[in-house]
């Protein structure tokens, strides 16, 4: 269903753009792009919208029914304070903005002028949705980690103290602005572009090329800095915990005239403490497994090559072209 409301909307500005920005032309150049980019950016916000209820179901699991109404209570307020639409606004006026100084459209005909920056405005809105979408991430993991002595546990099959949910969700976040900016970028680069005269305009241009990177990244170390942190600390409480209990275990079997039931007792106890203390060695301080990594560099990495190929090439030669005299 939601794949199909996605493309709705992006046949729907593919026929907008049909008929005001030159028909079948639009099938031999870049604007083309406009529809599918919106169409990906519907998907996209979707997509993330899942992966928010699904990190709810897993801390529904772990904490308290008091505490998870919070976070509820959280999402409802952030979402109904309509800032994520003046967000979205906000970033639609400078997407609109940018592509009438970035992109050739002062010498196309009225229409044709509206319709295009029209299509950027819309992406740009709904960016700004999916950025306020990320923020809204943000706030309900650091709510869940008020609590994290009551949510961690470092017995948990997942060696992250039960915390790889959170980390699974965001690198799903920063691969989709990953994937999103990409697109754009390499759009924006290969469409039509303005008079090369214009060289700081062609350098925030070809600068967009990062862009992207650097959002995937700002999105998944905002908030796995604070787990990160949180996860470090509980780790060091528990290795402090657990020597302090050894520690008194050695001095009670130090002392004599111990029972032999007594004796076992202390030594089970004691074994079973060595144990915990394995277990704990084994927990990482970061919410991530070797298979999220591996895929998140995959991604990274080909989403990196795709953007060289297609716009990157020849980029410092470029920036030095534009900036020669």
């Amino acid at each position: 269903m939601h794949v199909v409301v996605s493309l709705f909307f992006g046949g729907l500005f593919f026929g907008i753009l049909y008929v005001f920005a030159g028909g079948s032309e639009i099938l031999k150049n870049w604007i083309g792009v406009i529809p599918v980019l919106i169409a990906t950016l519907f998907l996209s916000n979707d997509l993330g919208a899942h992966y928010v209820r699904n990190m709810l179901y897993e801390m529904e699991i772990r904490l308290e029914p008091g505490r998870i109404k919070q976070i509820q209570k959280l999402i409802n307020k952030v979402s109904k304070n309509n800032k994520y639409i003046v967000l979205g606004l906000i970033v639609a006026v400078i997407y609109g903005v940018l592509s009438s100084f970035l992109l050739s459209v002062n010498s196309a005909p009225f229409l044709k002028k509206i319709t295009l920056i029209s299509g950027f405005s819309v992406i740009g809105f709904l960016t700004g949705i999916a950025i306020w979408s990320n923020v809204i991430v943000y706030r309900i993991i650091n709510e869940f980690l008020v609590h994290n002595e009551k949510v961690f546990m470092f017995s948990d099959p997942d060696y992250c103290a039960g915390s790889l949910f959170m980390g699974n969700s965001l690198i799903i976040f920063s691969s989709l602005a990953i994937f999103n900016g990409v697109l754009f970028s390499i759009f924006l680069i290969s469409f039509t572009l303005k008079d090369s005269a214009h060289k700081y305009i062609m350098l925030i241009k070809y600068l967009w090329i990062f862009i992207p990177f650097l959002t995937g990244i700002m999105v998944l170390a905002a908030t796995s800095i604070p787990i990160h942190r949180k996860l470090r600390q509980y780790k060091v409480n528990e290795e402090s915990n657990l020597i302090d209990k050894l520690e008194g275990i050695r001095k009670s079997l130090d002392r004599r005239n111990l029972s032999v039931a007594k004796t076992e007792k202390l030594q089970k106890d004691y074994s079973f403490r060595l144990g915990m203390q394995e277990q704990l060695h084994k927990m990482k301080t970061w919410p991530y497994d070797m298979k999220a990594n591996i895929k998140y560099l995959s991604f990274f990495a080909t989403n990196s090559v795709a953007s060289y190929i297609t716009v990157g090439k020849g980029f410092f030669e470029k920036i030095l072209k534009i900036f020669s005299l």
